[in-house]
């Protein structure tokens, strides 16, 4: 099976197994950025407001950084987010 990810290069992946495929993916910037608003959006049980956006850059900022082998450091960040933290 040959996938292209939007963000990536022009030549596709190939994928020859579930956890090929979950490589790919955890790889993928747009993927991290989702699973880090997904988990923010998740803690605060609300969808996200423009009030939130520092908070997600900062969760977002890190999870692309130190790649998602650091969850629970994203799971961390998020509980001590101003966002999750704010009354």
């Amino acid at each position: 099976l040959m996938i292209r990810l939007p963000s990536s290069s022009s030549n596709p992946a190939t994928v020859n197994s579930p956890y090929d495929l979950g490589l790919l993916l955890a790889g993928a910037p747009d993927v991290q950025n989702c699973v880090a608003q997904k988990w923010l959006t998740f803690a605060l049980g609300r969808p996200l407001t423009s009030a939130d956006q520092p908070s997600l850059a900062r969760v977002q900022k890190y999870f692309v950084s130190d790649g998602p082998s650091q969850l629970q450091g994203l799971i961390t960040l998020v509980l001590t987010s101003d966002a999750f933290l704010a009354p």
